[in-house]
């Protein structure tokens, strides 16, 4: 007798015992069967064949053992009718074992038996039957959404079985392998469905089954997708790139990624597609839109303000400063007559020109006998500083070659510019001399021209009020600090002897070129650069008249300095332009070479701007982002930034004149302060019709030349 494994395997050497004429009766007990099979498998199944009997197979499950199991009548060629009278599972004497006994009883009364010793192994079975969607174990799928049947044969090694599929009764024997198997569900379905999954022997005997419900979800409620454009910066020059940056929110379609996003420039075309960033360098002054698209929607809009230069004055500009009544102009000119001007910026956003009666007045503070041609070679003359008392702003001092000016009220109420300080340079010879941010001030050569002639100019390089109203100068010879410059116009008679630590020997700048004033008032500290380094004073000190300057760093001749309003001090050289570190030394910003004139800040957009010789540069968070020239000129000498109106106005004087710019909240270019065409050049003398007439600057008391004469060197 053999004994066959539903994968067709046969489970132990056939024991054949034929008793021809033996007892028709056969074991029936089943005592210990349990114990002996150690226990019986859960859906085991075994074929039995009696090959030596000629017998048809009899099926046994190990869960519907009997006795005395009738297999019915079988007629086969070549042999004699037989019964099978059953199949009886005994004790066997060997542990983890079962002796299968089949008897059977031939037509002619006789009968005859075989018997097979079986060991107890475990059966082939199905492990699991799943769904899976994207990898990961589902019970329910959306509607028409594709899924996988999975399941798993143990053991994996396990063959000769079949695989049935219902409903459909589809063979999937073939998807599996070394145990694992999955069939793809590609159109979904639209309904709850069931799903059987049957494991059936070589012969089709069943083996195993399992069942699988999948049911069908409820469609999710999605949020549309929205995505948020974010535009950096909000206000640029043209040509100076802004980034573009897309957050996507939502699932409609799917789009929680790049997918199906477009990024559209302000002239219609798409600057990325299938992106969440792009960059652009915007070139049309005014407003400029920026659009994000998905799946063709609109979903935000930006704009972007692209700034423009527009032109106050053309000619050589060579200080600005800002003021609630309009921002002040220094020029560079030649003397034209007796001469000189200043500018002031109108409502109507053009340069008024403001006359300086340089030259009488000169005369009337330093008695010397001379002419406008001799003053004419020391052309050209530099206003270089302007400055705005705190809390006067009527109160305007101008500093410029040779002089010192202060604004004050004629007889009529007008505002007048009078020169309170001559500063004539005497030496034995010609007055040329290195000033002001590495200009040179032209000289004449006096020597024999009188008992106390003068054969240069000293320049004044900056001004800055203090908030208690003192006024500290600095000049191509030192730094000096009044404490009321409004005493000049109150019968103030002491001339320079009014200034304080002008002349003292302890001072350490006395004698060099002081270039630049910062005020920061946050350390209530005086910035200096000076052509001897870069040093600090208290406000308190200044005050007190006891000046202890303080050495910060080890740079070489700074033009400029300034402090950021996160604490970083700028300084700017004939190399380029440097800030402080940690440490207390100073590092050169990358991208701005020199030399550097002029430093200012707009902290509210974390945006530094530099005047150099190459033009004006933009650094957007300590990095380089474009350099401004064409419109503007190269030489940028001194910038000046006022956030105190609807928007934020940068001004720049530069060697092709002066120019400003406004923000986005101002409207476009030439909509309020016009194009180039509008420019207003700067005439010698004011057109008659100007609002303000220049006037002849007051007569100094007398007594003040005599107190001035220890200007000269």
């Amino acid at each position: 007798m053999q004994v066959f494994a539903p994968d067709g395997r046969e489970l132990a050497p056939a024991v054949i015992e034929s008793t021809e004429g033996g007892d028709e009766s056969s074991p029936t007990t089943t005592e210990g069967v349990e114990d002996a099979w150690g226990p019986l498998p859960e859906g085991l199944a075994i074929s039995i064949m009696a090959p030596s009997l000629n017998l048809p197979p009899v099926g046994h499950s190990a869960e519907t053992v009997a006795p005395e199991t009738t297999g019915g009548t079988t007629d086969t060629e070549g042999s004699a009718a037989a019964t099978v009278r059953g199949c009886v599972v005994e004790e066997s004497a060997t542990p983890g074992m079962a002796t299968y006994r089949l008897v059977a009883t031939l037509s002619d009364g006789t009968s005859a038996e075989e018997t097979a010793d079986v060991t107890a192994a475990e059966g082939i079975a199905l492990v699991d039957f799943s769904a899976s969607v994207d990898g990961a174990q589902a019970t329910s799928v959306a509607a028409g959404q594709a899924f996988e049947l999975v399941w798993h044969v143990t053991p994996a090694t396990a063959s000769g079985y079949q695989l049935v599929l219902d409903p459909g009764g589809v063979d999937v024997t073939s998807l599996t392998a070394t145990g694992e198997g999955q069939y793809a569900v590609k159109e979904g379905i639209s309904a709850s469905a069931s799903y059987t999954l049957t494991l059936k022997s070589a012969d089709g005997v069943q083996l195993d089954q399992k069942q699988l419900a999948v049911t069908v979800s409820e469609p999710e409620e999605l949020a549309p997708v929205s995505a948020t454009l974010t535009v950096t910066p909000e206000s640029v020059f043209a040509g100076e790139p802004v980034t573009i940056t897309v957050t996507v929110n939502g699932t409609e379609d799917g789009a929680t990624d790049a997918t199906g996003v477009s990024i559209v420039g302000p002239d219609g075309a798409a600057l990325a597609e299938g992106a969440l960033s792009a960059t652009h360098n915007p070139t049309e002054p005014g407003n400029n839109q920026y659009q994000v698209k998905i799946n063709g929607e609109v979903k935000d809009i930006k704009t972007v303000y692209v700034r423009g230069f527009d032109s106050l004055y053309t000619g050589v500009g060579a200080a600005v400063t800002n003021a609630d009544k309009g921002a002040f102009f220094g020029l560079e000119q030649d003397l034209a007559g007796n001469d000189l001007s200043i500018a002031r910026q109108t409502e109507e956003n053009v340069a008024q020109p403001l006359k300086l009666n340089f030259i009488d007045s000169f005369l009337k503070v330093y008695t010397v006998s001379t002419n406008s041609a001799e003053f004419a070679k020391f052309n050209p003359y530099r206003v270089n500083a302007i400055a705005i008392h705190p809390s006067n702003p009527d109160l305007v001092a101008i500093g410029a070659s040779g002089a010192l000016y202060l604004s004050t009220k004629d007889k009529e109420g007008k505002t007048v510019y009078p020169l309170v300080e001559a500063m004539p340079y005497r030496v034995d010879g010609d007055g040329t001399h290195a000033s002001c941010k590495g200009t040179t001030q032209k000289g004449r050569n006096a020597k024999g021209t009188g008992k106390n002639p003068f054969a240069g100019l000293l320049q004044v390089c900056d001004l800055l009020f203090l908030p208690n109203g003192g006024l500290v100068m600095a000049w191509d010879g030192g730094i000096a600090y009044h404490t009321d410059v409004a005493a000049y116009h109150k019968g103030h008679k002491e001339g320079f002897n009014g200034w304080k630590g002008l002349l003292k020997k302890e001072n350490m700048l006395t004698g060099h070129i002081v270039n630049d004033l910062f005020y920061d008032s946050q350390g209530q500290t005086v910035y200096v650069a000076a052509d001897s380094g870069i040093f600090k004073v208290g406000v308190e000190a200044i005050n007190a008249d006891a000046p202890a300057f303080g050495v910060v760093g080890n740079l070489d001749k700074p033009y400029t300095v300034a402090v950021g309003a996160d604490g970083t001090l700028y300084a700017g050289t004939a190399d380029g332009l440097y800030r402080s570190t940690a440490g207390g030394s100073f590092e050169a910003v990358s991208g701005v070479t020199g030399p550097v004139y002029a430093i200012a800040e707009e902290a509210s957009v974390a945006t530094l701007y530099v005047g150099t010789a190459k033009g004006l540069v933009v650094l957007r968070n300590g990095q380089v982002s474009t350099t401004i020239a064409d419109k503007i000129g190269e030489e940028v000498r001194a910038i000046a930034i006022d956030p105190s109106l609807h928007d934020t106005h940068i001004y720049v004087a530069s060697k092709k004149g002066i120019y400003f710019s406004h923000g986005s909240k101002h409207g476009g270019v030439g909509e309020k302060h016009g194009a180039d065409t509008d420019e207003l050049p700067l005439p010698p003398t004011p057109p008659a019709s100007a609002p303000e007439p220049p006037v002849e600057s007051p007569e100094v008391p007398a007594g003040a030349a005599g107190a001035n004469s220890h200007l000269i060197k």
